[in-house]
């Protein structure tokens, strides 16, 4: 009988205002909670969270030599915020109202103002996508750098090559296609692809209540010990994010080898 692989299973929550990552290495199909790992992404300079703004800047540092992004920015810089809403524009107001924002930031392109810059403002042209591309990009080399000092052997790329690997990431309930292919490209341009893991299995797309929804009910089981949940019963779960609401009920179809879930109701958020 073959022993178990190893492999590594990292964990993307992504979100509209904060962005967090984990990771954990089972050895067969089931991770405990607690042997999940949250990763710390923002260093000394972004106050030593496990959790950082999803936000980003293109306007140059100060003296203080800022990130510019995260928590990270300098007292004058023009913030991109919310940018992952902007992914889901269903129609063509929404893409007017787009446009109309950025003009507004532009100050309706008024050449005295394009002057006082000298041709360098504070604002992107580039569109959400490659905005959420380049916070992506900055989240993912904070990845790896503390990947390295976590690991005890480090995170080489000779580890990587031979390393098997899952990505999960998390979307809000009723995201729509153009959105969630929006945020795969950015995640696999920003380096969650396999260049970076030769050996990368999945990339899934879960739910942010699917997600929440089990967390709940595994962490009730396997850390709080209470008998919450039975067989056959439903429940109804209201993730209130940032950004999104997403309000779905699940019924329990199984407990034990392994826990499923099966949503009794059609998602609104």
């Amino acid at each position: 009988m073959e022993s178990p692989v190893l492999r590594l299973v990292i964990a993307i929550d992504y979100g509209t205002t904060y962005t967090g990552i984990a990771f954990a290495t089972p050895t067969g199909n089931r991770a405990y909670l607690n042997e999940i790992d949250i990763i710390n992404i923002s260093g000394d300079e972004m106050s030593n969270d496990e959790k950082i703004p999803s936000v980003i800047s293109y306007s140059p540092a100060s003296e203080n030599q800022e990130r510019q992004w995260g928590s990270s920015l300098s007292s004058n810089a023009v913030a991109m915020v919310h940018t992952k809403l902007a992914l889901d524009v269903r129609d063509n107001s929404e893409e007017l109202d787009l446009i109309l924002q950025a003009l507004d930031g532009m100050h309706n392109l008024q050449i005295q103002y394009i002057r006082e810059h000298q041709g360098s403002p504070p604002y992107p042209w580039n569109r959400p996508e490659e905005i959420v591309e380049d916070y992506l990009t900055k989240v993912f080399d904070a990845f790896l750098e503390a990947m390295t000092t976590r690991l005890p052997q480090g995170f080489p790329q000779e580890l990587r090559e031979r390393l098997p690997v899952d990505i999960v990431v998390t979307i809000p309930a009723r995201w729509p296609y153009r959105a969630k292919n929006s945020t795969f490209r950015a995640l696999t341009r920003a380096g969650f692809n396999r260049s970076t893991f030769p050996k990368l299995t999945d990339m899934l797309l879960v739910s942010e209540p699917e997600a929440a929804a089990i967390y709940t009910a595994r962490y009730l089981k396997e850390l709080d010990g209470a008998d919450f949940l039975k067989k056959e019963e439903c429940f109804t779960l209201c993730d209130a994010g940032g950004g999104t609401v997403d309000v779905v009920s699940y019924e329990v179809k199984q407990l034990q080898p392994t826990f499923e879930l099966e949503a009794a109701t059609l998602p609104t958020g």
